[in-house]
């Protein structure tokens, strides 16, 4: 799950080089984890994708009406279109991505930029040939809730 976060280091921006290169330093230490199983998005998709929860129900610090962490993908990995209650805030910390929210086009996130997903609004990430590293906050009354697919 942690064979591409070397190669974030490589494709930071600017403003996220000093924090990428602080995770990729210590990511042996973190809680990385995954939320789907094989059955969700199938096994290809499965081994190209991890997060890691700092704040949350999941995570080190508890909290119950937020979630932070980062969520990490292998380049050249489809994250299909989900949707959920919980509304999320990314901001992409290294790698190009394009990302798409209910009726828009794909557009592509570079280091650096911000992404609002509203709750229930379905969501879909493509990644190119970087590996993309992003940080995320969730928030909403079920964080432990599973997305709905398609």
């Amino acid at each position: 799950m942690l064979d591409w976060l070397p190669q974030t280091r490589g494709c930071a921006g600017p403003g996220t080089q000093a924090l990428v290169e602080r995770i990729a330093a210590a990511a042996d230490t973190l809680p990385w984890g995954q939320n789907y199983d094989a059955s969700d998005f199938g096994a290809a998709f499965q081994a190209r994708y991890g997060f890691m929860e700092l704040i949350g129900p999941r995570g080190p610090l508890a909290a119950s009406e937020i979630a932070c962490g980062l969520l990490l993908f292998a380049p050249e990995t489809e994250y299909p279109q989900h949707r959920h209650e919980a509304e999320e805030l990314y901001v992409v910390l290294a790698g190009r991505a394009e990302w798409r929210a209910g009726d828009e086009s794909y557009a592509v996130a570079p280091p650096g930029a911000v992404l609002h997903r509203p709750s229930w609004i379905p969501h879909a990430m493509r990644m190119g040939a970087e590996p993309m590293l992003a940080l995320y906050l969730w928030r909403s009354g079920d964080l432990m809730q599973k997305s709905e697919i398609g």
